[in-house]
C-alpha cells in the first residue's frame, strides 16, 4: 500500500503504509478495479532523479527477460518509490517515464485500454474503518483518509470567534461540537453536515442540496482555515474530503494537455477509473509493436496537485493509488507448407 502525507505548511511527503454496482450516492461514483500483479519474469527498477529539494522525475524500468513467454501485466511501483522520497508543496509535479525493455524473443503489443489509473483497495490492511461511509470508488474509507477538521468560518461563527487562530482543537472534538450543535437545534456531531450546508448556502448565496454540489471555492472554503489535527467523523464530510480530493485535487496528465487548477477535475484519478479513454492513446502509442530486443518508453506523464484548492483539512493526508497495463505477446506467424497436389485416398469404389 502506498501513502502520501500532505503537509501544507510544509511539504507534501510519500510514505509508505469483481467490480460490483457502486454503494457511492456521490456523482463521482464508479468502482474499484480489482489490481493484478507484475508479471513473473518481469524485473522492475524505480529511479528517483532529484532535482535539489524536489524530485525532477522518476522513472519505471520493466525488463522482460530472455527466456520469457506468454502476455506481461505490468504493476508498477512508482507510487511505493515516491513514498521514500521528497516531499511536495501544493501545485508541485512529478514527472513519470516508463520504460519497456524486451529482452525476449517475442514481439509484444500494449492492449487497448488495459491502462488503469485507480485508487487502491485497501481492505485487508487492518486499518480503523470510519463506520457508514463509502468513498466515490465503493470501497470504505478508513480513518488515515479522512480529512482533518480545520478551523473554518462556520466552525468560527458556531463558537462566535472572528478569526481562525481562536478555534482550538478541543473545541472541534467530536464531544464539543455534538453539545453545541444541539445547542443550535441540531441533532448533534453526526449532523456537522447539514450546519455546514445551511451556513455556506447562506454565506455565499446559494441552495445546493448537498455538501459535493458546491462549487470548487466553496468545499476548499469548508476545508479551510488552521488545521487541527482532529479527524473528521462526520459520514458526509468524511466522504466528500475523500471523493474531492481523487476528483479534484491529484490529477495525471500528459504534457500538451492544458492542466490547470480549475480543470483538474478532467485528469483526476477518478476521471481515469471513469473513463477507460483517458491516457489510453499515450499508452498505445509508447508500447504497441514493441520487438524483440527492443526498448520502448513513455516519457510525457506527470502526476500533479492542485495548487488553488488543496487546503489546510489535508495535512498529513494519506493517500494510495496505482497504475498497470497490460501487454500481449504477438503470436508467430506460421510457415506455409506446400504439400503439392492433394490426392484424395484410394477407397476402391468406383
Amino acid at each position: 500500500m502506498k501513502k502520501i502525507y500532505l503537509l501544507l505548511i510544509g511539504l507534501i511527503l510519500f510514505t509508505n503504509i469483481g467490480s460490483v454496482q457502486a454503494l457511492s450516492n456521490s456523482k463521482y461514483a464508479t468502482n474499484q478495479p480489482v489490481k493484478n500483479i507484475l508479471s513473473e519474469g518481469v524485473t522492475e527498477e524505480i529511479i528517483i532523479h532529484d532535482a535539489g529539494r524536489m524530485i525532477d522525475y522518476v522513472e519505471a524500468i520493466y525488463t522482460i527477460s530472455e527466456d520469457y513467454e506468454g502476455d506481461i501485466k505490468i504493476v508498477s511501483g512508482i507510487f511505493d518509490a515516491l513514498s521514500e522520497a521528497y516531499g511536495y508543496l501544493p501545485g508541485d509535479s512529478i514527472k513519470v517515464k516508463i520504460k519497456v525493455v524486451n529482452n525476449s524473443k517475442h514481439e509484444y503489443n500494449y492492449v487497448d485500454k488495459s491502462f488503469i489509473l485507480a485508487t487502491e483497495d485497501l481492505e485487508g490492511y487492518n486499518l480503523e474503518l470510519v463506520e457508514g461511509t463509502y468513498g466515490f470508488n465503493n470501497k470504505p474509507i478508513y480513518e488515515p483518509f479522512a480529512p482533518h477538521r480545520t478551523a473554518n468560518k462556520a466552525i468560527q461563527e458556531l463558537y462566535g470567534v472572528a478569526s481562525t487562530s481562536k478555534v482550538t482543537s478541543a473545541m472541534v472534538s467530536d464531544e464539543a461540537l455534538d453539545a453545541k450543535l444541539k445547542e443550535i437545534g441540531y441533532q448533534g456531531v453526526e449532523e456537522l453536515n447539514l450546519y455546514y450546508l445551511d451556513f455556506y448556502n447562506e454565506y455565499y448565496k446559494t441552495d445546493v442540496e448537498k455538501l459535493e454540489d458546491f462549487d470548487a471555492k466553496v468545499i476548499s472554503a469548508i476545508f479551510n482555515g488552521n488545521c487541527l489535527f482532529v479527524k473528521e467523523s462526520n459520514v458526509e464530510i468524511v466522504e466528500l474530503g475523500y471523493n474531492y480530493w481523487y476528483n479534484k485535487l491529484f490529477a495525471m496528465a500528459f504534457e500538451g494537455e492544458e492542466v490547470n487548477d480549475q480543470n483538474m477535475q478532467n485528469y483526476a484519478i477518478g476521471s481515469y477509473m471513469r473513463n477507460k479513454d483517458l491516457g489510453n492513446n499515450y499508452f498505445k502509442e509508447a508500447f504497441t509493436n514493441l520487438k524483440s530486443t527492443e526498448t520502448k518508453e513513455l516519457t510525457n506523464a506527470y502526476l500533479k496537485i492542485n495548487g488553488l484548492y488543496t487546503t489546510n483539512a489535508y495535512m498529513n493526508y494519506n493517500f494510495s493509488a496505482y497504475l498497470e497495463f497490460s501487454l500481449d505477446m504477438k503470436e508467430e506467424e506460421k510457415p506455409v507448407i506446400d504439400e503439392g497436389e492433394i490426392v484424395p485416398p484410394d477407397t476402391g469404389i468406383n
